[in-house]
């Protein structure tokens, strides 16, 4: 689907040198990244969105998070469900005649909207239910969309449309949006609810710190086999459901053990907590798998994904290695210098946790490179 496919009919190729390219790319939507985040959410910034608008000044950063989050499940839900095959870009490119960064601005709007009617169908329906989902700032918000991103980008991305396959594409998209949504309802009902009703009759299964860290680690693994390692090793099994039910093993067993290694790198020294309190080193590996995610999507869709010419497996190995350095230096470098001393959040509500930033990072990086199709930096040949 057209999240996953790093190739286009007509692939955009880089304006500059490739390794320029990708320079500047990193440069630019870093910096943009830099100025939201200072225009709208440094707790410090004259600006600061939530003194402007006095919107929920103890619970902000709760809130902040849910609309960056709630955005990319936004966009995950529009390019694999409501239009995977960008018909409403192709529209506005070849019948309204739109150049293309105003395609991109109607489609970031597009984008908006769906967001809004996320948030609308879930504090409206879902808050009737039960008071966990009223309110826009409470953490529900987010773990039903990292639960949702999971979910939808799995079985988006390894069971290719089985077994509604000879349905027409429109039945097949609502068919799988409502499965994957069963779901995900399912999980969180499971795993997260328990944990969040006071006094509940239902025995938490996991602690919500545990469940995040293996969420965002399972993630983790879903992107570097179906992005970055381009479904290899599964590729060799050509028939449904064998596949998706082999790379969503390993995606689900090969989280659970990326989380356990995470975790326990968690508790040394050496990854920053000598002394982790309660189960804090649990929620530890989601805080570096959002780095790995950030950076697995970076390398796959502004690198090209090298490198191609040598032997597969030497490939996937190269890009795997090259990843986790980006990912585990960019760790290093927020927690010891970026969160506190640029993004002024050590002693605010978040806290120095990696999710708010990161997440907008790669808001901004799908956004460019989906909607804008990496405008200026990128171009499409000639002819």
């Amino acid at each position: 689907m057209a999240f996953q496919s790093t190739e286009k009919e007509t692939e955009i190729i880089p304006r500059y040198n490739p390794i320029i390219t990708s320079i500047l790319a990193f440069v630019f939507t870093f910096a943009l990244s830099l100025f939201i985040w200072w225009l709208f959410i440094d707790p410090e910034g004259e600006f600061f969105i939530w003194k402007t608008f006095r919107l929920y000044e103890e619970a902000s950063a709760d809130l902040v998070l849910n609309y960056i989050f709630l955005f990319i499940l936004s966009i995950i839900l529009y390019l694999q469900f409501i239009d995977p095959e960008m018909e409403f870009k192709e529209f506005l490119k070849t019948k309204l005649k739109i150049r293309e960064k105003e395609t991109g601005l109607a489609l970031f709007t597009a984008n908006i909207v769906v967001m809004f009617v996320i948030i609308a169908y879930i504090t409206l329906v879902w808050g009737e239910i039960s008071s966990l989902f009223n309110k826009v700032k409470d953490t529900s918000l987010f773990f039903i969309s990292s639960t949702g991103i999971f979910i939808y980008l799995l079985w988006s991305f390894f069971w290719g449309h089985w077994p509604l396959n000879e349905l027409n594409k429109y039945k097949i998209r609502v068919l799988e949006f409502l499965w994957c949504t069963f779901l995900l309802v399912l999980t969180y009902a499971w795993f997260v609810l328990p944990a969040q009703i006071a006094n509940g009759e239902f025995k938490q299964v996991i602690s919500l710190n545990a469940f995040i860290g293996y969420l965002y680690s399972a993630l983790a693994v879903t992107l570097f086999l179906g992005i970055l390692w381009e479904n290899w090793p599964i590729e060799r099994i050509k028939n449904q459901p064998y596949q998706g039910i082999l790379a969503s093993s390993i995606c689900l067993i090969g989280g659970y053990i990326f989380y356990a290694i995470l975790a326990l790198a968690s508790t040394q020294s050496w990854f920053l907590w000598e002394s982790p309190s309660n189960d804090w080193y649990l929620r530890n590996a989601a805080n570096f798998s959002i780095f790995i995610i950030s950076w697995i999507y970076f390398w796959a869709f502004y690198c090209g994904n090298w490198p191609h010419e040598y032997d597969k497996r030497f490939n996937i190995f190269m890009r795997t290695l090259l990843v986790f350095i980006l990912a585990l230096l960019s760790y290093y470098v927020y927690y010891i210098y970026l969160g506190g001393n640029i993004l002024n959040e050590s002693d605010h509500f978040y806290n120095k946790i990696p999710f708010i930033f990161q997440g907008l990072w790669l808001v901004i990086l799908i956004a460019y490179d989906k909607f804008f199709e990496k405008v200026g930096l990128w171009k499409k040949p000639l002819g």
